[in-house]
């Protein structure tokens, strides 16, 4: 009688390490050793031939082995350096974990951060929910909080500009530009009495939402009168406008 070894299965379930093609053997396949996986963050510990993960690790196939296997990864989790840094911020909430040796694959949560007049907008690296294989800093990313500036007329008209800023922008000048009939322009101050201190500009570092009220002087005008070779009838008269002119004597 003629007779062909059976050919068995070696199937290799590596629990998140990189894929390992399954390998077939016979009886009379000489002794041979099982391969070593990798997986990021983590050290090869062994392969166990059951789920659980007990037992004793298996290492090679012997020669006169035979039967359909499969062999499961074991894992032990590298750690690594993990460092959250709040760039001029402060942290609020403490992150999970709060930092230092954290095992790779560890679930992340970012702490709470806050700065005074900037508004948080991520972390870079882009914020994490697992733990790299690697030393790591995250580090709060933050963007100017924008004011508002609101111009109280007065009765005037035109259209203001900025009606922003943030603690960032360089000093800049109010606007000068408000016209209003009969009147010429005297100013911005920071309250509806227009009490204290004329406000000309915001100064770089400024902060907060800001509201200017304008300020009006009521404008004076003369009217010259042409007398037409006439005499002794009022030359001129000086008034502010809106008001009453006073009587003027018709030349004769």
């Amino acid at each position: 009688a003629e007779w062909t070894p059976v050919n068995y299965t070696i199937t290799y379930n590596t629990n998140g390490g990189n894929s390992i093609a399954n390998k077939t053997y016979a009886i009379e396949t000489a002794t041979f050793d099982l391969p070593t996986p990798t997986k990021d963050g983590c050290t090869f510990v062994g392969w166990y031939d059951n789920e659980g993960l007990t037992g004793d690790a298996v290492t090679q196939i012997a020669k006169g082995s035979y039967g359909d296997k499969t062999f499961y990864a074991k894992w032990d989790a590298e750690k690594f350096t993990l460092t959250w840094d709040a760039n001029g911020g402060t942290i609020t909430k403490p992150g999970s974990p709060e930092g230092g040796e954290v095992e790779a694959g560890t679930q992340l949560t970012a702490p709470t951060v806050t700065k005074d007049h900037y508004d948080h907008t991520g972390w870079t690296p882009e914020e994490p929910t697992v733990m790299p294989g690697r030393n790591v800093t995250y580090i709060a990313q933050w963007t100017p909080t924008e004011y508002t500036i609101t111009y109280h007329l007065n009765g005037g008209s035109g259209t203001m500009t900025p009606t922003t800023y943030t603690i960032e922008s360089e000093t800049f000048e109010l606007p000068n530009n408000p016209t209003k009939t009969g009147h010429t322009f005297a100013g911005w101050y920071a309250n509806a009495e227009l009490t204290g201190e004329e406000v000309t500009q915001i100064e770089k570092g400024s902060t907060g939402d800001k509201a200017y009220w304008a300020k009006w002087n009521v404008a004076s005008y003369t009217i010259n009168f042409d007398q037409q070779s006439g005499s002794d009838g009022t030359p001129s008269v000086t008034a502010q406008f809106g008001a009453k002119l006073s009587a003027i004597t018709i030349p004769s």
